[in-house]
């Protein structure tokens, strides 16, 4: 049963004008899905590198960087407000990980959002089309 309902064009510019600002907000919730994963990579790789030695470092863009740790056992955080502070890696390990953990739980809710908005431009376009 497809009940068609007319649309105004008052309305119908209205709709339009309402998605463009659902795409705007999609944008930047996009932004902050690429902002969150970024951050979960650089975590997750300064981890990796500590455990594993690695004598390049990804920068970004396939590119790699050599290498030399001057003091393998000490890691610098930077644990909010712009202070860092320098640990050992067996005191760094739980604050990477609650910090990986921390940015999983925004990203799900950032990914909830972004489902939520992706799902309102559909029905915007059944409405406009």
């Amino acid at each position: 049963m497809d009940d068609l309902v007319e649309v105004s064009e008052e309305q119908l510019k209205k709709y339009q004008q309402f998605a463009i600002k659902l795409n705007q907000d999609l944008e930047k919730v996009n932004e902050q899905v690429e902002a969150i994963q970024t951050k979960i990579y650089a975590y997750e790789q300064t981890s990796e590198l500590i455990l594993n030695d690695f004598d390049k470092i990804d920068i970004g863009g396939n590119i790699y960087l050599d290498c030399q740790w001057e003091n393998k056992g000490k890691v610098i955080l930077d644990v909010g407000l712009q202070c860092f502070i320098e640990l050992n890696y067996d005191e760094a390990k739980p604050i990477i990980e609650r910090q990986i953990n921390l940015l999983k739980g925004k990203l799900k809710s950032v990914l909830v959002k972004r489902n939520e908005i992706e799902s309102y431009i559909l029905q915007l376009k059944h409405i406009i089309e």
